[in-house]
């Protein structure tokens, strides 16, 4: 409802990611900006939604910025959780629909915490593609680590998440198997 009523989100830090993405798109086409600011690129954690953002923020207002980035991850983290349940267990999709909607407006969004919501949506995606190509082939490994790239550059809490939620998805698939085998 607050994207579609309000003209400004209330979610306090996200108004700052959207002012620092602005600053980023019209450093070099503004004097007074160029004066006082500079681009300073590098692969850290955290720059997920920068490097998604800039670009927008050059043709879209900043209040609408704020909401698109809001929108994109609520969809990012629903459908991850369709995704990651579906994978586990195929047709429980709709209970988790149903269950995971109320909460993507939560306090981690009403303190702006964009970045690491956007990761932990990631985080389903990648941890989705695990589970449905565990044991595969070596390009499945390939596109894990492709996608856990992806994961660290949106946040590095989510990352160390990400580890743990793997950890606990082969933990749990080595104590369901009979055999028990390290391979």
């Amino acid at each position: 409802m607050p994207l579609l009523t309000t003209p400004v989100i209330p979610a306090i830090d996200l108004y700052n990611h959207v002012s620092r993405y602005f600053v980023m798109a019209h450093v070099g086409a503004d004097s007074f900006l160029a004066r006082n600011y500079q681009n300073h690129w590098a692969l850290l954690p955290n720059i997920g939604l920068d490097a998604l953002s800039v670009p927008f923020a050059r043709v879209v207002p900043p209040l609408m910025l704020a909401k698109g980035i809001v929108a994109l991850i609520f969809v990012v983290q629903f459908s991850g959780a369709l995704a990651l349940s579906s994978a586990l267990r195929p047709g429980g999709a709709v209970f988790c629909g149903v269950t995971v909607a109320p909460l993507l407006y939560n306090f981690s969004l009403t303190w702006g915490f964009a970045n690491f919501l956007f990761g932990l949506g990631l985080v389903l995606w990648a941890a989705a593609w695990w589970v449905r190509t565990r044991g595969r082939s070596n390009g499945a490994v390939a596109v894990s680590c492709v996608l856990a790239v992806f994961v660290f550059l949106a946040h590095g809490f989510v990352f160390a998440l990400y580890g743990v939620l793997i950890a606990a998805l082969e933990l749990g698939a080595f104590l369901e198997n009979g055999e028990r085998s390290v391979r």
